[in-house]
């Protein structure tokens, strides 16, 4: 069985995270979506939020678990035996960065490996922090999130209007 981690902050989680989750799956046995916590970064949502997403979001999809972790991600992976992590790539940018941090996490951890999924072009142009901006100035985001996400962003909206 070849286990592999998607991991990231999901603050919110989009439509592209699930396109990467759904595709991600396919290849992999199993696969956990870890929601990061690191105290050094300002989310919108909380740790909690950020999880119930996920959860709904993945709830139907077999083989998918949802979990979080703070400190290494490559501690993380050790402690549960899984060496792949899943990594979506929407631009050049993206890969820069990607590049870094799986440099630096073989390093730290020689059994680590990567795999890079390009995202689908109708989300390569939007990320989480484009969508906190739309949330900020009440924008429409029904086509970034999913419907778990847009309901409880209206709840909230409306919780918040009262």
């Amino acid at each position: 069985m070849i286990s592999a981690i998607y991991p990231g902050s999901f603050d919110p989680i989009t439509l592209g995270h699930v396109d990467v989750v759904e595709r991600a799956i396919t290849v992999f046995d199993e696969l956990f979506v870890l929601v990061a916590e690191n105290e050094q970064k300002q989310y919108m949502f909380t740790l909690e939020e950020r999880l119930k997403f996920a959860r709904e979001t993945f709830q139907s999809i077999p083989h998918v678990h949802v979990d979080s972790f703070h400190g290494l991600l490559v501690e993380y992976m050790r402690a549960k035996k899984i060496r792949v992590c899943v990594r979506g790539l929407r631009v050049l940018s993206d890969f820069e960065y990607e590049m870094r941090m799986a440099i630096t996490n073989k390093q730290l951890w020689s059994d680590y490996e990567v795999f890079y999924l390009i995202s689908d072009i109708k989300y390569a142009n939007f990320s989480s922090s484009l969508v906190r901006e739309i949330l900020h100035f009440r924008g429409h985001i029904n086509d970034f999130v999913p419907n778990s996400v847009v309901h409880y962003l209206k709840k909230q909206q409306e919780e918040d209007d009262v």
